[in-house]
């Protein structure tokens, strides 16, 4: 606390106020924030409720020793990095979520850069000025995502809420070409509809000359389609399962037949209605997996497997088994001989074509591959085989999987 209150004084008067002409330092704050992450198609797709699109991010770092504000120059270039990722400029941008602590070498700092940026073009859209410290305090390795959570719901209720404590702005602010505004009250985020989206820049500064900076824009539910609806996937997951080969090759034959008589719908849909009407055992002792793209890349898939299995019955296949795949079935069958037991699992997810829950050996605790760990990946999908995971090369955005070890 003395060190932090070194670089960053606390507040004698115990109130913080950012960019205020009488600010005399931070206060501490406590929080935490989490927030999920997805590409926009994805959660399109999904039907998640979407509060902001992140459109560009920039980082940089410099400044010198024994100063943990960065350089002017490493600052303009993150603002800079943002931007160009985000293909916006300045007169886009209404709303600043500020680093604004109420130490007031750092805001002048901050205010003297942003100041000029947003003022950089005439404008007469006003700029609103924020910053998340001021209702509270500085929360530390949470303050950053504590800027990111407001600035995403400020953008989806187009609400500007007000800037706690910020009475007389200090001058840095105030430009000839465009005109920056300290919120007293909430207040509705106006802006022209010509022009665009409502566009905020979030600012971030670390305690080691870095600093951050990332471009959020509001989300436009308009532009959804119907084709970008929860149903609309590219792949169809099948999983089959059974006591023995001759089970899963009797089972395939029926997939077959099933597959036939839907003939013309997509694979997705076949996968769907396959779930819906068969569901998924969780007591197989074998299981087969097939992931496919189109109705005869899926038929064939069921042939080949058949026929694998009919051949060598105790043979994994997959790129971990020993027979050579064609590179169209390549990451896209897979089945393995010996019953799934023990403790881990393994959770695969498929939009409305259900969720299966599968079961492997104890080996990994015998090969060394022990750990505790929660994976999180978009892949064709999970190969296991002899208790090791590898993920196939294909990568799909329909299969949704995550890997949780229990010891």
């Amino acid at each position: 606390m003395l060190s932090r209150h070194q670089d960053s004084p606390y507040s004698k008067s115990g109130n913080l106020k950012p960019f205020d002409q009488a600010a005399d330092g931070t206060l501490i704050g406590e929080g935490a924030a989490a927030v999920v992450l997805k590409r926009l198609s994805d959660a399109r797709q999904d039907g998640d409720r979407i509060y902001a699109v992140i459109r560009g991010v920039g980082t940089a770092i410099g400044g010198d020793v024994g100063n943990v504000l960065p350089s002017r120059d490493a600052y303009r270039r993150s603002v800079q990095r943002a931007c160009h990722q985000a293909r916006t400029g300045s007169e886009r941008i209404t709303f600043i979520e500020t680093d604004g602590s109420g130490d007031q070498r750092a805001d002048h700092f901050e205010a003297d850069i942003l100041g000029k940026f947003v003022s950089a073009e005439q404008n007469v859209q006003l700029c609103h000025i924020g910053s998340v410290k001021a209702a509270i305090g500085h929360a530390g390795a949470a303050a950053g995502l504590a800027s990111v959570v407001k600035t995403a719901l400020c953008l989806a209720h187009r609400i500007i809420p007000p800037l706690h404590g910020t009475e007389h702005l200090v001058y840095d602010w105030i430009r000839d070409k465009r005109k920056c505004s300290n919120p007293v009250e909430a207040q509705y985020w106006l802006t022209n509809a010509a022009e665009g989206r409502r566009q905020a820049l979030i600012c971030g500064l670390g305690g080691d000359g870095s600093c951050s900076h990332a471009v959020m824009e509001e989300y436009d539910k308009s532009s959804i389609s119907v084709a970008s609806s929860r149903t609309s996937l590219n792949e169809g997951l099948f999983v089959l399962q059974g006591s023995s080969a001759d089970e899963i090759i009797a089972v395939l034959a029926r997939l077959d037949a099933f597959v036939q008589r839907h003939d013309g719908r997509s694979v997705d849909s076949v996968a769907g209605s396959w779930f819906a009407e068969k569901g998924y055992r969780f007591d197989g002792e074998q299981t087969l997996c097939l992931v496919a793209d189109r109705i005869d890349s899926l038929r064939k898939q069921i042939a080949f497997a058949a026929e694998a299995l009919r051949v060598n019955p105790d043979q994994a296949i997959g790129p971990n088994g020993r027979q050579p795949l064609d590179p169209s079935l390549r990451d896209h069958v897979f089945t393995r001989p010996i019953r799934w037991r023990g403790r881990e699992r393994l959770l695969s997810f498929f939009p409305v074509q259900g969720i299966i829950l599968l079961e492997w050996g104890g080996s990994c605790r015998h090969s060394g591959h022990r750990s505790t760990a929660i994976r999180i990946k978009t892949a064709a999908f999970w190969l296991i085989s002899t208790g090791r995971i590898s993920s196939g090369k294909s990568i799909s955005p329909t299969l949704f999987m995550m890997i949780i070890t229990l010891w």
